[in-house]
């Protein structure tokens, strides 16, 4: 029994010692790390524990330096990503308000030659329009010469008909001369006739002469007519021909103007479809010109987007510049991670990316 109770003495004797030395340990640790922590919490990633752990915290050691050694490798990569989009920021900056000034003069280029190009669209429509009056005038007067032609043709048969006519009439007055000539015989013969008769026949002398005077006048008169109807005949050749002259005339002024008819409307096509294809082109030039404006206010945005990341580059500059990296350079930060904690730089998806690669991707 005594045996016993001594036995439990010594386990616990044992217990409270080692409790004790865990604890003097414990604090130990505590100690160390709280004060690398006050240090890391001032921004010191140099802040690593140099001085030796107990076994049970060496581990922990290990772990909190390569913890405080990859925060440094992180930060230093964010310092050189902030001095790479800073760098990259200003270029594109000068770039974006390079293009904004080139994009400016672009565009009131642009709009000086779609305004140019408005009046010249203007000035063909209004040749068009003006091409298609002349035509319009050109076709009614063909169509007049034409109607004057058909005019002049029938002129020309109602003077033939004229001329047949006189010609009739001319037979006519023939045989009214000779019936006169026929009845100034007749009345010859029966002046003859009556003379012999005596004082019988003296009043049928008297009848014979009346006669053989109106055949007289008839024959004179039928001469007269023959003579004005050969004048008429004369005049009215004189006149056909002339007309015929002035229908040929007719005729080719008819075909000038139907040649003159056919040249402005192959214009008035041709303005109309210059008129045309300026309106696509104007239509173009509008759509460049708006391009131009939308890009240049693209660019200002672009400009201002820059500006605004350089203020914030500066800002995160400022914030990462109250932590203090010391000497070591990211190669050597790198190797000494590694060799504290090879499974720091386990691979990661290549997607991802180094934070180096991807600060060199959004500087370019």
């Amino acid at each position: 029994m005594k045996r016993l109770e001594k036995q439990t003495e010594e386990a616990q004797l044992q217990t409270q010692t080692q409790r004790a030395q865990s604890e003097s340990e414990q604090a130990e640790a505590v100690q160390v790390i709280g004060s690398a922590l006050e240090r890391l919490a001032q921004g010191d990633l140099n802040a690593k524990i140099h001085a030796d752990m107990p076994a049970g915290y060496e581990q922990l050691k290990v772990d909190f330096n390569a913890a405080v050694q990859k925060l440094a490798f992180a930060v230093s990569n964010v310092v050189s990503s902030i001095g790479n989009m800073r760098s990259g920021s200003q270029e594109i900056s000068k770039a974006a308000m390079d293009l904004s000034r080139r994009t400016k003069q672009q565009a009131a280029s642009v709009e000086e030659a779609s305004a140019t190009l408005a009046q010249i669209n203007t000035s063909v429509t209004d040749t068009a329009s003006t091409a298609k009056e002349a035509r319009s005038v050109v076709d009614t007067a063909a169509s007049d010469a034409e109607q004057s032609g058909q005019v002049v043709a029938q002129t020309i048969e109602a003077m033939k008909r004229i001329e047949a006519s006189s010609e009739e009439m001319g037979k006519i007055i023939n045989v009214i001369d000779e019936l006169a000539f026929q009845t100034n015989l007749l009345a010859l013969n029966a002046g003859v006739e009556a003379a012999r008769a005596g004082e019988a026949g003296r009043g049928f002398a008297v009848v014979a002469s009346e006669v053989r005077g109106l055949a007289d006048r008839s024959a004179t008169a039928a001469k007269d007519i023959s003579n004005l109807i050969a004048a008429s005949v004369t005049e009215v050749e004189a006149g056909s021909s002339l007309v015929s002259k002035t229908g040929e005339s007719l005729a080719g002024i008819s075909d000038k103007i139907i040649t003159i008819a056919t040249m402005i409307a192959e214009m008035s096509e041709s303005a109309s479809d210059q008129s045309s294809q300026l309106g696509e082109v104007t239509m173009a030039v509008s759509n460049i010109d708006r391009g131009t404006q939308e890009n240049a206010a693209v660019a200002e945005q672009s400009t201002a987007a820059c500006q605004s990341l350089l203020q914030q580059s500066g800002q995160l500059s400022e914030l990462v510049q109250q932590f203090k990296l010391g000497g070591p350079t990211q190669d050597q930060l790198r190797r000494e991670l590694e060799s504290v904690a090879p499974h720091a730089f386990a691979k990661q998806p290549q997607a991802s990316g180094s934070p180096q690669k991807r600060a060199t991707s959004s500087a370019a």
